[in-house]
């Protein structure tokens, strides 16, 4: 019969089991006391609803068929959704609506005896989330309901380029802007997504930024419509093994700030 007690086998498979869930826990630990997961929160949140606004797209199609049954004539009523971005720096905003984004559903309203321009006016634009025929915009996402100090932007200690890590600068909105004729857009940045779900961006991957002031995230959107999130993430000056997410966490006189080692990194 065995006595009761534990073997030192059996001790030393205990500690091991509890170092492998220490070493698996800690960065998440270390991710929520920095105040890191907030932003990370705000990030998938984001994800989300573009993910929603692509799927709107896709069921709605690109255009509505409507014939008149005097004439048999038919007109092509163009449909698209857009995204729009208003950050701290958007002028002529109220406060509590920067670092908001709002989805609008566009159709052209033309009719037989005004045909469609396949031009928007500001009674053509409904949200999403509201009912169709409610020109009031619905904000469906505000980034302070994630946590009130994540905004749109990022801080100086980000030195590439999303999530490519490019040279230079980047800016808060890269590489789309407003499109002016689109009044919901005008002067903000926007996204606009085809019946096919993709962005319609000038260039190849539109980028939005988000920080707390420290840490920061990324959410890119290529020509294909993939979304994705990517992290800034930072090492100390003295030692680029070690990453930081502040100067505290770099010993003998560091600083959290290294240029060859900082670098942008895809997370799930």
């Amino acid at each position: 019969m065995r006595e009761d007690g534990v073997t030192l086998v059996e001790l030393l498979v205990v500690v091991a089991v509890g170092a492998i869930l220490i070493v698996l826990t800690a960065d998440q630990i270390f991710r929520s006391f920095k105040g890191e997961e907030k932003v990370v929160s705000a990030a998938r949140r984001l994800v989300a609803d573009l993910q929603y606004a692509q799927a709107e797209a896709r069921k709605q199609g690109s255009s509505e068929t409507e014939t008149d049954a005097a004439s048999t004539r038919t007109l092509l009523k163009k449909r698209q959704i857009f995204v729009v971005f208003k950050d701290d720096k958007t002028s002529g905003i109220p406060d509590d609506e920067k670092n908001t984004y709002e989805i609008w559903r566009w159709q052209d309203e033309g009719d037989f005896t005004a045909r469609p321009n396949n031009l928007p006016e500001n009674g053509e634009f409904s949200p999403v989330f509201n009912n169709p025929n409610d020109d009031d915009p619905l904000k469906v996402g505000r980034l302070s309901d994630v946590a009130g100090n994540v905004r749109f932007g990022f801080p100086s200690n980000v030195t590439k380029k999303a999530c490519t890590n490019g040279s230079g600068s980047p800016s808060s909105f890269a590489p789309f802007g407003s499109i002016p004729s689109y009044p919901k857009c005008s002067g903000k940045p926007c996204i606009r997504f085809n019946a096919s779900g993709f962005p319609e961006v000038p260039s190849v991957t539109a980028v939005i930024y988000l920080t707390n002031g420290n840490d920061t995230y990324a959410v890119s959107v290529n020509r294909a419509g993939v979304i994705r999130i990517c992290e800034w993430r930072r090492f100390c000056s003295n030692d680029s093994s070690v990453r930081c997410h502040d100067d505290d966490d770099c010993s003998g006189g560091g600083i959290c700030s290294n240029a060859a080692a900082d670098m942008w990194v895809y997370v799930k």
